[in-house]
């Protein structure tokens, strides 16, 4: 979703899935949003409906947590604290 008025663009991403040979994990629970702005604008219209319904913003990396799902010897520590966010979603 674009505006262009407020030079902002929301991307959401459903139904996110890693899969390799031997493995696949899937989040088909979640939606993870990405607003991307020029100026950072608190008061915009995707802004005020996250802050009404209590969601706060948070980072993530879907590469580090779709290869952590997929490879469950690879070290995590670093993302740890992402999977338990996640995990506490359901």
């Amino acid at each position: 979703m674009v505006n262009t008025k407020a030079k902002e663009r929301l991307t959401l991403d459903l139904g996110v899935r890693f899969s390799n040979e031997d493995s696949k994990v899937s989040y088909e629970d979640i939606v993870i949003a990405e607003l991307k702005q020029e100026n950072q604008n608190r008061s915009s219209a995707f802004y005020s409906v996250m802050k009404k319904n209590l969601i706060r913003p948070n980072s993530i990396s879907k590469y580090c947590v779709g290869a952590v799902g997929i490879y469950p010897n690879l070290k995590y520590n670093n993302f740890k604290s992402k999977l338990i966010l996640i995990k506490n979603l359901d």
